[in-house]
């Protein structure tokens, strides 16, 4: 009964956004579609090995699907869900701002299964069973070990979505979402959990923190009489911003930009003044003041979101981004020395829209070999057509020492 109710809402969504029609697996609520793919070479499924599952689309959820297979070729995160114990995670119930709180309804959630195997079994429990759903780390876990088991082709993610849909109503039915924003949200939420069930002091004190967390130094000096005030800022990922210079007047233009560009133009100096003045406490003087920012704390993998929606048009900025298969962050931070990162996944965007389009992913295997994910399709692929892509998020981990 439990995914009866998911699969009435899913084709209630998408008779909506498709006229009565239901929409072809893997299509976004603007009907936009990854570009022809007769040029890849599509996994067959007697190839099927660990890494190499795709997710179905349970309607637009495209952008989740993408982010997911990011995450699980993240190798330190990857790793957690595969081999920890989360069974007395359970133990604690979580509210959606991560308090405590009993046990909630709808009834529980299922393990991820393969594709095409029903939902309705005797297993599942009903609405009114008076169990709540698992936690999403929990069902996270489930997802990752059906998606690295190498004996599906493809798997249904309607578990971790109906835990999602709890605990993060935000992104509850089958509207199209951003990938950027889920990604915040969803990490957030892991972290507040396995934070809450290991009760660890700091927000490093979880896979999410020690995997993804980076502080951001700013450093703000008043011109009048040079006192500087310092702050430390903890961050998940960062967004650039692509310069005005650069952007895509039209569509189909062939404008680009280095991503180091984009980075020196997100950190590094400006100056306040004029229409936003600085207020001194050390001499009390409003006046003009210069602003640095810079990378105090790198974090183990770096997620960069590329800002590529206008606000409040929506509209979207299709500048191509030059991205390295090795960047080097060391001149965005004080170290002076070389802090060298390897580019791994690329969550792209198709489309012209906010809320409309299409979500995929490029993945770096541990055998190092690139492939691109779209839902439930899988593809092999290569570093040239991901640093080809229209790359939305991009995930770089440092090199070791």
């Amino acid at each position: 009964a439990g995914s009866g109710k998911v699969k009435a809402a899913a084709a209630g969504a998408e008779r909506s956004s498709s006229g009565g029609k239901l929409p072809v697996a893997g299509e976004g609520t603007g009907g936009v579609v990854a570009p022809p793919l007769e040029k890849r070479r599509r996994l067959e499924e007697k190839d099927v090995r660990p890494g190499q599952t795709g997710l179905l689309q349970m309607g637009n959820t495209c952008f989740m699907n993408a982010v997911l297979q990011a995450l699980s070729y993240t190798p330190s995160f990857r790793q957690y869900f595969l081999t920890a114990d989360l069974s007395g995670l359970g133990n604690e119930r979580l509210g959606q701002s991560g308090s405590k709180v009993p046990t909630v309804a709808p009834g529980p959630t299922t393990m991820a299964r393969p594709a095409g195997q029903d939902g309705d079994q005797a297993g599942d429990a009903g609405e009114g069973g008076g169990q709540s759903p698992s936690l999403v780390s929990q069902e996270l876990q489930g997802l990752f070990r059906m998606l690295w088991s190498g004996t599906s082709r493809s798997v249904s993610p309607e578990a971790l979505v109906k835990s999602i849909w709890v605990f993060l109503p935000h992104f509850y039915g089958f509207q199209q979402h951003d990938a950027q924003e889920f990604l915040r949200f969803f990490l957030d939420r892991v972290q507040s959990e396995l934070i809450a069930w290991k009760r660890g002091p700091e927000p490093s004190g979880s896979i999410v923190g020690e995997t993804f967390r980076g502080v951001l130094l700013s450093e703000v000096r008043c011109i009048r009489c040079g006192k500087i005030r310092r702050k430390f800022d903890p961050f998940l990922d960062i967004s650039i911003s692509i310069p005005k210079k650069y952007a895509a007047r039209q569509r189909g233009d062939s404008t680009s930009v280095p991503l180091v560009e984009c980075l020196q133009n997100y950190v590094g100096s400006e100056t306040i003044g004029d229409l936003e003045q600085y207020s001194c406490k050390s001499c009390l003087a409003n006046d003009a003041a210069t602003k640095t920012l810079t990378i105090d704390v790198t974090p183990a993998v770096l997620c960069i979101h590329v800002k590529r929606f206008r606000w409040p048009s929506r509209g979207k900025v299709t500048t191509h981004i030059d991205f390295p298969e090795v960047l080097d962050v060391g001149a965005f931070t004080k170290q002076c020395r070389e802090i060298p990162y390897r580019l791994f996944g690329v969550v792209e965007h198709h489309g012209y829209g906010s809320y409309s389009g299409h979500y995929t992913a490029f993945c770096l295997s541990p055998l190092s070999e690139w492939l691109y994910f779209d839902d439930e399709k899988v593809y092999h692929s290569s570093l040239a057509d991901a640093q080809a892509a229209q790359c939305y998020i991009l995930f770089y981990k440092k090199v070791s020492a």
